[in-house]
């Protein structure tokens, strides 16, 4: 089967791609039945692990749980290069009888989904759902299941230190074991598996004991690392000055650049104050936009296939969260994480967003808050079963961004060790090849490196 993988892709991809060992071996447990944990890093190629299996066994129907809009819409794509017959289905999907017969038929190979379309959603199920509950013959069709960006079940789907979870559909995705016939696999794909989100997981998806776990470096080894102190408060977008410099004019290079932010007002904030940077007859013509879920769709399509063209217009992307998945663009030279993140494992991903592709080289830079130096820590061994623990242990309603923050996040800033072994303790990442860099500085903790920050700006 191995070689069938292999010259099926190479001959589908117009002899472009052959599949890594990783894929195969992945590819590999699905078809044996075997569930599977796949670990690697962003950018690294776990898509394709989604596509094999169907590749071999074109009659059968697999199931991808897949976190975001925009993620699906690129996973479609991707899937139909392939020849794979797809459908992302999500509260967006049309209430088209002849669509759903289509899928209820079997019509479609690669079911792409929202968790919340597989139980119960504001006192009713959806439509998948019932079918799945309902219809044994569409039930008996369903040969495996993909759980990607598979952290979301711990992150998303999990009460934590007095917080609701704000997507519980994740936390049910059990069920679905349940429902589909007995040794049907379970592929949990992530670039995020630090030991107690691992865990639960395990636990929520019933893994059997007897699974496969394929770990790759999470390390990046085209990114330089970076922190740098705020100055006041995240309200002072003039920390934001070095993206566009005071005397900017074409054809200057402004470096394709994403900001996250804590919430979609400061995402638009920024945006603004940035674009007013530009000399007065470049301003709002879209080279500094932000990009957040309260924009239309249209809006939102306009600006990722502008954003993501290598010729595109825009060239600074003020973000929140959502686009630490949601976006899978190779050209971006530089992301900054404006503020601390609650925890390590979102700032992970984020930082997975820079130079996805291996010929380019990047920066991630954290630009945290100065209180983040004055933070006491506890002992590492007493939080050793979740190092994402809050600074005040429980969280409440009026918590401040401080007393929310995880200890690992404020133990990254704080260091004074290289960042890379950071990122690698965290995730119990033991490859010998985690702290290899391929750029000019490994990140800004090494004495003596002669460390820049200023040369990744053009301001």
């Amino acid at each position: 089967d191995a070689l069938r993988m292999c010259l099926i892709v190479f001959f589908v991809t117009r002899f472009a791609i052959v599949p890594r060992a990783f894929q195969l071996q992945a590819s590999l447990a699905t078809l044996k039945g075997l569930d599977s944990i796949i670990t690697a890093g962003t950018g690294t190629g776990k898509t394709l692990c989604l596509f094999i299996p169907i590749l071999l066994r074109p009659n059968s129907i697999s199931i991808t749980i897949s976190p975001l809009k925009r993620l699906q819409v690129t996973q479609v794509s991707e899937s139909e290069n392939y020849g794979i017959r797809t459908v992302a289905i999500n509260e967006d999907t049309p209430n088209d009888p002849g669509l759903w017969e289509s899928i209820r038929r079997g019509d479609y190979q690669h079911l792409i989904i929202s968790p919340e379309q597989l139980t119960l959603l504001n006192g009713h199920l959806p439509r998948l759902a019932r079918f799945l509950r309902q219809d044994q013959s569409f039930r008996t069709k369903i040969s495996w299941v993909h759980v990607d960006e598979a952290h979301n079940i711990y992150t998303a789907g999990l009460p934590h230190h007095g917080e609701a979870a704000f997507r519980p559909a994740y936390s049910k995705l059990g069920e679905l074991r349940v429902l589909l016939s007995k040794g049907t696999p379970f592929q949990v794909l992530s670039a995020t598996l630090p030991p107690h989100i691992l865990s639960a997981i395990m636990r929520e998806l019933m893994i059997s004991p007897n699974h496969v776990t394929l770990q790759l470096s999470s390390n990046r080894p085209n990114i330089t690392y970076a922190t740098t102190p705020l100055i006041g408060s995240l309200r002072n977008y003039r920390n934001l000055n070095c993206l566009i410099p005071d005397d900017f004019q074409p054809p200057m290079d402004i470096p394709k650049t994403l900001v996250f932010h804590d919430s979609k007002q400061d995402a638009t904030n920024a945006a603004m104050y940035t674009d007013s940077r530009l000399p007065k007859q470049l301003r709002n013509r879209g080279i500094v936009k932000h990009y957040h879920s309260d924009m239309s769709a249209e809006y939102l399509e306009q600006t990722y296939k502008d954003f993501s063209h290598p010729n595109g217009h825009c060239r600074i992307l003020h973000v929140t969260a959502g686009a630490s998945t949601g976006l899978d663009i190779r050209g971006v030279q530089i992301v900054i994480q404006y503020g601390t993140c609650q925890n390590m494992a979102e700032m992970i991903q984020r930082a997975g967003r820079a130079v996805r592709d291996p010929s380019m080289h990047g920066l991630f830079l954290v630009m945290f808050e100065p209180w983040a130096l004055n933070v006491k820590l506890e002992n590492e061994a007493s939080i050793s079963d979740d190092p994402d623990q809050p600074i005040n242990r429980v969280v409440k309603k009026n918590s401040s961004k401080q007393e929310r923050t995880g200890h690992a996040m404020i133990r990254y800033i704080k260091s004074a060790t290289c960042l890379r072994k950071c990122f690698s303790k965290y995730l119990n990442d033991q490859n010998p090849s985690v702290t290899e860099f391929s750029v000019r500085w490994c990140c800004d903790r090494h004495v003596n490196s002669g460390f820049n920050l200023s040369t990744f700006f053009p301001g």
